[in-house]
């Protein structure tokens, strides 16, 4: 691993997705051959992206080939379903394997999530692909004219509020990200998340900080925030943290898939709540993990963040050892995936601004 990781420069610089190290000695992967015959096998893991993962194995195996790999996560094993796209020999009987996955992965479980390292999943992002309603909350005319700049060639809708609930108005409208101060606002960083989420519920927030020192760390760490970036502020790094949020795992809009792309999200939830409820009968806690697992990514996939949510808490409630399963996060998490009365998606739907556009409120 040491050798292959060595002579990657080329090759990293033309990746859309960053690839972290995530070596693990044995991990289960399961193989379905052309012919419909599945096999089971231990491979090492070398490294892994939102995208898709890198095996070793001691044999050819064909590209084509559908598979589920299973991954330590922090909340239990994932049973990840993908195709195996590439099979190269490297040396031996050395081949390395790479697995493209079928759905977005959301890699703060594989990875860590410390909010002031560089953890995006993307090496480069292209201003032209991002789409959807950012508000704005930062006191600064400066930082609101620098916002605008770094966003001209986006498809994006930017809303400038002129204080909290301004900035909330303007969420409840439909936004996909709100982007904030922790200097600026007129009230402490804890208070002024706390004020976003109970008026936005359920979109990701991103806050700017002056710094990285330690006390602004423990002023930033634990109060909710699904990102941070810290100054000087950079085109590249501000476009890279708000695309795990405006893009998915293709580079299309994370939440601007339309009615019939909504329809298709709940009616594959509502499949996997029926699996959920399978495994739950049978007593089964390790299929429930990939099906909760599967469920937080296609809720996430879709932008429905109450889903993602309640999918987590099940998550978190199976990773702690016991006799029992948690009964009420796993039926509060089979309710949670029945799809609603009124086809509606959580605020979070994609603006249909001009490029770069600026409203006030």
């Amino acid at each position: 691993m040491d050798g292959l990781d060595a002579g990657e420069g080329a090759a990293k610089r033309r990746r859309r997705f960053v690839r972290w190290p995530f070596r693990r000695e044995s991990v289960e992967l399961r193989v379905t051959h052309p012919g419909g015959n599945a096999v089971v096998m231990k491979v090492a893991c070398r490294n892994l992206s939102a995208a898709g993962v890198s095996l070793l194995h001691s044999s050819f195996l064909h590209p084509g080939s559908a598979c589920e790999v299973v991954l330590p996560s922090a909340a239990g094993p994932a049973r990840v379903r993908g195709m195996i796209v590439r099979c190269q020999h490297r040396s031996g009987v050395v081949h390395e394997i790479g697995v493209r996955f079928d759905e977005a992965m959301p890699m703060r479980d594989f990875v860590g999530h410390d909010l002031f390292s560089d953890w995006y999943s993307r090496e480069r992002v292209d201003p032209a692909t991002l789409e959807g309603t950012v508000v704005c909350l930062m006191g600064s005319p400066l930082d609101q004219r620098v916002l605008k700049h770094f966003l001209r060639e986006a498809a994006v809708r930017l809303r400038i509020a002129a204080g909290v609930r301004e900035a909330v108005e303007a969420a409840a409208h439909g936004a996909s990200l709100i982007v904030c101060d922790a200097e600026g606002a007129e009230m402490p960083p804890r208070e002024l998340v706390s004020a976003l989420r109970i008026g936005a519920e359920g979109i990701p927030i991103l806050m700017i900080a002056a710094d990285s020192h330690r006390a602004t760390r423990e002023r930033l760490t634990g109060i909710g925030l699904d990102a941070v970036v810290v100054r000087p502020l950079s085109q590249d790094t501000l476009l890279r943290a708000m695309a795990e949020f405006l893009l998915d795992v293709h580079g299309r809009s994370a939440r601007g898939g339309g009615e019939a792309e909504l329809r298709e999200a709940w009616d594959e939830l509502s499949r996997m709540a029926a699996q959920a409820e399978s495994a739950m009968r049978k007593r089964d806690p390790e299929p429930l993990f990939g099906v909760c697992f599967n469920i937080r990514a296609r809720a996430d996939r879709a932008g429905l963040r109450a889903v993602e949510r309640v999918a987590d808490a099940a998550l978190r409630a199976l990773a702690v050892p016991g006799e029992s399963l948690p009964e009420a996060e796993l039926e509060s998490l089979l309710r949670a995936c029945q799809r609603p009365g009124r086809e509606e998606r959580e605020p979070g739907v994609r603006g249909s601004g001009a490029r770069g556009e600026a409203e006030k409120g």
